[in-house]
């Protein structure tokens, strides 16, 4: 089988201009999970959406499986992060054992110059991703994220494309935190639809070898393996870092990309609308 495919938080001390963005791309949002204290992982009361879908109608559940890839020993297929409420030893329970933040679908790049010597060096994160706003049930919030940060030796102008846009900087200085940006957009508490104002969709999928079975659940991707995809609504499937000098220099790109989501596979029921109603 194939598949076919604000709050904006910026903490950057330079001067932005030129962005490029896609249009956004997610088509629908599925019911809120009721919320339950102290379900179990068999039938979690989460408070969240059951699932997201893009306009490819790929939808994609909240990853809480506990299944493993089957390339790399040990590593999860869904991103399950621990922390001081999540403990992945234990059963997970809502929300004494339960991840600080979950999510839908990730996607995450490295690119770093292949020149001797150069320093530029940068990661881009993506995500569809909930969390508890205040750490207490009732604050659930859900976000689209892009993030990217980037150290380099050599100060001047940067563009930065990804597969959902681009953004020029200017006057960026040298070091290690020469670009260190974040859009989350959609974080309202109890509002779960504006995250579909967001810059990420369609989901970036593998290019190849999607949807991975693993015992009967379907995945985008292998958050632990680094895989060419498809899906940029801009033909960009990669991730680009481009500096002052020539073409070579102070120039980073990768087209790989970890990847995690799992798709709901149960029936999504078409909504009808009556046009006219006829008696006789």
């Amino acid at each position: 089988m194939k598949l076919f495919r604000l709050m904006v938080t910026t903490f950057i001390l330079l001067t932005m201009l030129g962005t490029q963005a896609a249009v956004a791309a997610l088509l629908d949002v599925g019911p809120t999970v009721p919320e339950v204290i102290g379900s179990t992982e068999q039938n979690l009361g989460h408070g969240f959406p059951l699932w997201y879908r893009d306009t490819s109608r790929i939808p994609l559940e909240l990853c809480l499986s506990r299944a493993t890839s089957p390339t790399v020993v040990g590593a999860q297929m869904c991103t399950l992060l621990p922390g001081p409420t999540f403990d992945m030893a234990q059963q997970m329970v809502f929300p004494t054992n339960f991840p600080d933040e979950t999510f839908w679908w990730t996607g995450d790049a490295r690119a770093k110059s292949t020149v001797i010597g150069a320093k530029l060096d940068g990661t881009l994160t993506m995500a569809l991703e909930g969390a508890l706003s205040t750490g207490v049930p009732g604050s659930q919030v859900t976000f689209a994220r892009i993030r990217y940060r980037i150290q380099t030796d050599v100060a001047g102008t940067y563009t930065v494309t990804h597969p959902y846009g681009s953004r020029t900087f200017f006057d960026v200085p040298a070091g290690a935190g020469a670009i260190n940006f974040t859009e989350d957009i959609g974080i309202t508490v109890g509002k779960f639809d504006g995250l579909l104002q967001g810059s990420i969709g369609p989901f970036l999928i593998w290019d190849t070898g999607a949807p991975i079975n693993v015992n009967g659940e379907l995945f985008v991707g292998d958050p632990s393996v680094d895989h060419a995809v498809t899906g940029s609504p801009l033909g960009n499937n990669f991730f680009r870092i481009k500096g002052p000098g020539g073409p070579t220099e102070n120039f980073a790109e990768t087209s790989l990309f970890k990847i995690s989501g799992k798709i709901y596979t149960p029936t999504i029921p078409t909504p009808i609308k009556g046009d006219r109603i006829a008696y006789a």
